[in-house]
């Protein structure tokens, strides 16, 4: 009877370990209280949980979770702004450099991100921004408020296969689940 006991007691120890290690298809950030259901043969990536790729294409095919600090008095639209702000002017300094360097900007492939779309959403409750931008790559941004924090998740792929993504990525958005405090 006491072995029967103890390999009982065995077995669930087993079974509660297994229900506790993540999922290699979810992103699960603790410390944000976050979680995301990743598209199906995305994955993980092992070194660092916050990172994640399309197990058929992880060159192409990536994304990522990025939290960033709102400043006082700032929204979300601004943080927005100020971040493609951002981008801009490092493009136009590379371009400069380049260009003072006696290089042609084109031949280096150095490409201008465009906005192609910008939208307010919702995410598990919370105010949202969805944006989708181009340049090498076609990227897909989500930028969550959460209190003073702002999480953003962010897909890219080539622009010739964003259209096949797109729905993928925005069926991960949908699952996303933020614990409030």
């Amino acid at each position: 009877m006491k072995r029967l006991k103890l390999a009982f007691v065995l077995i669930l120890t087993i079974v509660v370990i297994s229900a506790c290690k993540k999922s290699p298809n979810q992103v699960s950030i603790e410390e944000l209280g976050f979680t995301m259901q990743l598209p199906n043969g995305w994955q993980v990536d092992n070194k660092n949980s916050n990172v994640f790729y399309d197990i058929n294409n992880p060159d192409d095919n990536l994304g990522q979770v990025v939290d960033y600090d709102l400043k006082a008095d700032e929204s979300l639209s601004e943080f927005v702004d100020s971040l493609i702000a951002d981008e801009q002017k490092i493009f136009e300094q590379e371009k400069s450099a380049a260009l003072a360097a006696g290089i042609n900007p084109d031949s280096i492939m150095l490409k201008e991100t465009q906005i192609i779309r910008r939208e307010n959403i919702s995410v598990d409750g919370l105010e949202a921004i969805e944006m989708v931008s181009t340049a090498t790559y076609t990227v897909y941004d989500v930028f969550i408020l959460k209190d003073e924090t702002i999480i953003n998740v962010s897909f890219r792929t080539l622009p010739d296969n964003f259209s096949n993504c797109e729905p993928l990525f925005k069926t991960a958005i949908k699952t996303i689940k933020i614990k409030r405090d």
